[in-house]
């Protein structure tokens, strides 16, 4: 397990990284673990990231989970450097858009890192862990290897919280 959270019904709501690539829930009363989404020990080398339909959707390394209050699930992904969602049955790239590296250059899977502010779909991460809403719905990402705090607005925009520093991030280009 990378990190878990708990639903508005009540679950345990919990990612796996590494080559399980799901996240899923175990429902407290009847004790049964079900993928929301995912193609769990699919693939050990060389994942692939496929958004959509939630019974279709391959995810990458699913880092820490945060459900929200309308039920929507939304994780950090540790190597894809995004902020996934999971909501009415569809997977989606809530924020980030760095370029996923060919399976040659890294066969556990990992896009280039970065950092850029702006719309969310043009915005790059660096390692995104844990994440936190606050009570005007901006959504605060813990970019760890940018070494910053950032914030996602409602409106979908991506600002460094915290100053950026390029000497303390760990960007390999």
């Amino acid at each position: 397990m990378t990190g878990m959270d708990i639903d508005r019904d009540g679950n345990i709501i919990y990612s796996g990284g590494g080559f399980s690539r799901a996240v899923r829930k175990l429902n407290l009363q009847t004790r049964q673990i079900s993928t929301i989404a995912g193609k769990p020990y699919k693939r050990e080398w060389c994942p692939v990231y496929v958004t959509g339909d939630t019974s279709k959707a391959e995810l990458f390394d699913p880092g820490f989970p945060l459900a929200d209050a309308k039920g929507d699930i939304i994780y950090t992904d540790n190597r894809n450097h995004r902020i996934t969602k999971i909501s009415k049955g569809k997977v989606s790239t809530l924020a980030g858009n760095n370029v996923i590296q060919e399976c040659g250059a890294n066969i556990g899977g990992r896009a280039h890192e970065g950092h850029q502010d702006g719309k969310a779909a043009t915005a790059l991460f660096n390692f995104p862990k844990s994440m936190a809403y606050d009570s005007k719905g901006n959504l605060y990402i813990l970019d760890k290897e940018n070494a910053i705090v950032r914030k996602l607005s409602p409106e979908g925009i991506v600002t460094s919280f915290t100053p950026f520093d390029p000497a303390k991030a760990r960007i390999n280009r």
